[in-house]
Parts: structure tokens; sequence; C-alpha cells
């Protein structure tokens, strides 16, 4: 096969396939704890591999050598210098959410990089060159844009598809005065269908905090919109709540915890997010003033009336 262009493909699946056959190896061993990481992972390394199909011949030719030992040498420096600057712009990007990664991403890329590397070496041809300040330039301008071309891309297409699969937008009507968190609990037949109002998707939170519907969770993009609503039905806006180093803003307003299960029985007698029993949920928190009370022991008792809410419902429905 001599077409550059598909060579070029498909060593990016070369880096691909070894980074993510060494992740499942460490995966196993960490009984697949983490294992929802190699979704990031695979992201931030496509942009990496587009980038080493380009260049990566350029990078090799900068060091020849006709010693194969040597050579291997030269090859695991590039990719250990590359996987150190990446690990290092992901920092910038991600910030100490990186440290979030269960998996270790620099040695995943040490790992793909060189593999790709090897098959750039082994199957792409080009002319050996005199390395010249213009060959080392080309390669330190041109492959951090293709990395950020590619990057802006991949996040594009990810935006593009959060837009067509997004959600129904929400309305939460919260009773005037309430304060602390309430949950809204997901995919339960035995919950209520919510009402549309002007293509919004109606949610009234009860006096408990728990709001059982039946729609399933749906990710993607957020619209929602909160009000404390009063027994006239009359409703007053209230934002989002923002929590700065420079001070707090939107208050009273509201957090959107995030989503999140308690897991259920298996029918192997195991426990898990995945069982049928399991309740799906997002959390969310009215902050009436600039205090953040959160009582490790009341979100307790808070989980506990919600399974008990959900249980109940679940026997109702049978």
């Amino acid at each position: 096969m001599k077409n550059p262009i598909i060579l070029k493909i498909l060593s990016c699946l070369v880096n691909l396939l070894s980074g993510l056959f060494a992740a499942i190896l460490i995966l196993y061993f960490q009984d697949w704890f983490g294992s929802g990481d190699t979704y990031s992972y695979l992201f931030w390394t496509i942009p990496l591999s587009i980038g080493i199909a380009f260049f990566g011949k350029s990078l090799l030719n900068l060091f020849p050598t006709k010693n194969k030992i040597l050579g291997l040498l030269m090859t695991l420096i590039i990719a250990v210098a590359i996987s150190f600057v990446c690990v290092y712009g992901v920092y910038l990007i991600l910030g100490p959410w990186i440290n979030a990664f269960s998996i270790p991403i620099f040695f995943l890329w040490i790992i793909g990089i060189f593999f790709q590397l090897l098959f750039i070496d082994k199957f792409i041809e080009s002319e050996r060159t005199k390395t010249t300040i213009s060959s080392v330039l080309k390669i330190v301008l041109g492959f951090p844009i293709i990395l950020i071309f590619s990057v802006i891309s991949i996040y594009g297409l990810s935006f593009f598809g959060s837009y067509l699969s997004r959600p129904e937008p929400k309305t939460f009507l919260i009773p005037t005065n309430f304060e602390g968190g309430f949950k809204l609990v997901y995919g339960e037949e035995c919950g209520i269908m919510p009402p549309t109002e002007k293509g919004r998707r109606i949610l009234r939170i009860p006096a408990n905090g728990i709001l059982i519907v039946q729609p399933e969770f749906v990710s993607g993009t957020i619209d929602h919109e909160y009000y404390f609503i009063d027994e006239d039905g009359k409703r007053t806006k209230i934002e989002q709540y923002e929590n700065y180093s420079n001070g707090t803003k939107n208050i009273p307003g509201i957090r959107l915890g995030g989503s999140g299960s308690m897991g259920g029985v298996m029918p192997d007698g195991g426990f898990s997010s995945e069982s049928p029993l399991a309740i799906h949920y997002t959390d969310f928190q009215v902050y009436p003033d600039t205090i953040d009370r959160y009582n490790f022991k009341e979100e307790s008792k808070f989980d506990s009336l919600t399974t008990t809410l959900v249980e109940e419902c679940r026997k109702l429905k049978k």
C-alpha cells in the first residue's frame, strides 16, 4: 500500500489501538475502576495522533540513524517528549481536573506515539533531507497548529452532536421559601409525566424536595429556568447560583449539582448502578443567602428518603 493518506489514517489507528489495549490491561488490574475515563483519553488522543500522522516522519528525519537500537531509543525519546508536552498542554486547558484521570494518560500516550512512529518509519516513505532551521520551524509551528485545529474540530462535532441530541428545555417551579437540596428522579414508570408549556417541560418540585418522573435522563446542552412559586401561582424567577473567589453572585440562586445513581441489586447478588432497580437522579441546591450550608448528615437522610419514596412509588405501580 503506497497511498500516504491511508497510511497516515492507519498510523492514527495504531496509536489509538495500542494505547487502548494498554488502558484495558491497566483497567483489568484496577478491577475496571476508571473505565469511564477511556472516552476522555480517546478524545484527547485523536488530535494528538493526527498531529503525529502529519509530522511524525519529519520528526524522525531530524535524528537519522542506521543503528536499529539507537533508532528505537530515539523514537522512544521523541514519544516521551511529545507526551510530556501534551500532558502539560491538557493541564493548561483542564487545570487540576487532569488529576481526575484514573488511568496514566502520560504513559498511554508514550505507548501510542511510540508504536505510531514505528509504523510511520516502516511504511511511510519520504526523502531524507538535511536538517535545517526551516524544517525545524515547520515542525515547531505546524504541529501545534494541527493539534489546535483538530481539538477545535472535535469540540465542534461534539457540541453539534450535543445540540442535536439536547434534552427538552425544563422549567423548575420551586415552593417559595424553599431552601436546601432537591432531587429530580428519572425513568420511573410510577412517576408523573410532566406537562409541557410553550415547549418547556414543567417540573413542579414538592415540599419534600423529591420529584419522581417517567422520562429517562437525557444528556446534552442544558436549558433550565428556575422560579419560586407561591400559593397563588405567582412565579418569581431565580438565577443559577455562582460562587467565585471574588464574590458570590445570584442570591437567592440554584446550583445544579450533577447527575448520579443509587445502585440496585443485580441478578448475581451484586450491587450496581446498572441494575434495573437503580435510582437515577439529578441533584440541585437552593441558596437563599451566601452561606454554603452543606451537611453530610442531612444529605444522607435525604438520600434515604429518596430511596424510600421511590420504593413506595414502585410498589404502587405494581
